[in-house]
Parts: structure tokens; sequence; C-alpha cells
């Protein structure tokens, strides 16, 4: 799901490089949004103005990032430094709170800035299937505006030949969730069974 989709990629791209096969790489609403989001130091600061306000919103927190020290240290030491500064206030709201907004917000900015196109040969041996949703779901959209916008295909026909988009309902949280978790299941159910169909027949 999400980031899991880009793991999963990069595991075939491994997997055939060692000289193993790869029958099919399933994508879980895995997108980009469809105007890349520039890596630039105005872009971070505008990042964790959003961030801030959202951590103010959600958990009553106070952060502020000076741009002097985003300039120096990064956005991997703006996240030490929080961590590090959340101190009795992050023991009060749960380590399990803070270690899924760091790793999710990890996650999403791995995946808004990777070069699809480094996954080009795994895209054009390897059929993909994306399970994709209506929308991106509101608290992405906050975080990152862009995401209002994503191509039907997230991304992924520049670089895919063969590519099955399976349109799903709701956003993107709704895709883990009955009943469209179960559409996927019947759906990728089939296609397994295809495949191992095939390799049978190749056998015979």
């Amino acid at each position: 799901w999400s980031f899991g989709g880009a793991l999963a990629v990069e595991v075939a791209r491994q997997l055939r490089a060692a000289g193993d096969e790869v029958a099919l790489v399933v994508l879980l609403d895995t997108v980009q949004p469809s105007e890349p989001v520039p890596d630039t130091l105005d872009e971070a600061e505008q990042r964790w103005k959003r961030y801030s306000e959202f951590a103010r919103k959600t958990y009553g927190l106070d952060v502020e990032v000076p741009r002097e020290f985003l300039a120096e240290h990064g956005e991997d030491g703006v996240l030490a430094m929080l961590l590090e500064g959340l101190g009795s206030e992050a023991n009060a709201m749960g380590g399990g709170v803070i270690e899924h907004q760091r790793a999710s917000f990890v996650d999403n900015r791995i995946l808004q800035s990777v070069d699809l196109g480094a996954w080009a040969s795994v895209g054009a041996a390897v059929p993909f299937v994306l399970y994709r949703a209506e929308r991106m779901h509101d608290g992405a959209i906050e975080l990152e505006p862009r995401y209002a916008h994503v191509d039907p295909d997230g991304g992924w026909a520049a670089i895919v030949d063969d590519l099955e988009i399976v349109q799903l309902r709701g956003d993107h949280l709704a895709v883990v969730d009955e009943p469209e978790v179960g559409t996927v299941g019947k759906h990728l159910a089939r296609r397994l069974s295809e495949i191992d169909a095939g390799r049978k027949g190749a056998g015979a």
C-alpha cells in the first residue's frame, strides 16, 4: 500500500538482477502527484509550515522550524530536533503516535521524490497491476497540496509497458477497507490463477 508499492518494485528489480523470475508487480494506490514536488529549500520550508500547523491542530504541539536550521541540517536534522525537543510531550502522546508520524513523513518524502525511471527495466519486462483510489485522502492533500491532482496511472505509464489499472471507489484510505479490499482480493486471486495456469500449460 502506498510506499510499500515502491518497495515492491525495488525488490522486483533486485530479484531480476539476481536472475530470479518476477511474474507480476502489484501496487495498491502507489502514486505520485501529477506535478513533481520541487527539491528546494523554499519548498521544504513551506512543507514544514504545513506540518507545523498539522501538529498544532492535531496534537496541540507548538512546532517551529527556523529556515536557517532547515538550510543547515536538512529535513532529517529537523526530525531529530523535533523528536528530541518534544521530550515529555512525546511520552504523554505515546511513542507509537510519534513513530507513526515520523515514519509516515519519511515514507511520503521518499515516494514523492523517487525517480520512477530508475525502475524502467522492471516496467519493460514485468506486468503491473495498479489498484487505484478515486482520490488521495484529505489529510495527505493538507500536507502536500499537489496530491489533489494525480494522473489516472499514478505516474507509472511512463515506465510500465503492461499496466492494468483497476479503479476502486473512495479515497486512498478506503482501499484497505471493505468493500474495496474485497475487490482487490478477488481481482488479484484471478490474476495469480492465470499466472499459475500459464506456468502449468508451459510445463505440459
